[in-house]
This record gives C-alpha cells, structure tokens and sequence, in this order.
C-alpha cells in the first residue's frame, strides 16, 4: 500500500546546500508540483494509471528552520528529481 501512495526521497546536507532528492519513475515532468511554506516542502505528482485514473501522489518535507527564502534550484534527470536549497 505505501508504494502506491507516496514515493522515495532522500535527504543530504553538504556543506553549501540542502539537497532533497525524489525518485518519480514513469513521471512526467509536467505531471510534478513543488511549493514552499516558511518551513516545509511539499512535492506532489499526478500519475495515470493503465486503466486511465488519475491518482495524486504527495510528500512533505519539515525543516526545523525556514527555508521560503533560500534560493531553490531543481532538476529533472532520469526519474529524479532534485531540489536544492541553497545556504548563501
């Protein structure tokens, strides 16, 4: 049941950015919405199924501190999707 409802991400924390990585096989790039709120991300996916529904996928990410006014730069490469927050 939880594979279908939400997907895999992975949280790093180097040194000059926050990295949080979604693995979104059989995802389109259009059919994926990010937002921000002071301290949480929120990643949403909409996915067709072989018989023709439509089924929202989501997960959010809290941070314990705000990162709504980090500059955010993301990536779409071979079902991943990467979003970093960057510190300075």
């Amino acid at each position: 049941y939880l594979v279908e409802t939400v997907f895999r991400i992975d949280l790093s924390d180097p040194e000059s950015t926050f990295i949080v990585e979604a693995l979104l096989p059989t995802v389109k790039k259009e059919d994926i919405d990010i937002s921000v709120n002071s301290q949480t991300l929120q990643i949403k996916i909409k996915q067709t199924t072989s018989t023709g529904k439509s089924k929202i996928k989501s997960r959010t990410v809290s941070f314990p501190f705000p990162i709504a006014h980090l500059k955010m730069t993301t990536d779409f490469e071979h079902n991943i999707l990467e979003i970093k927050f960057h510190k300075k």
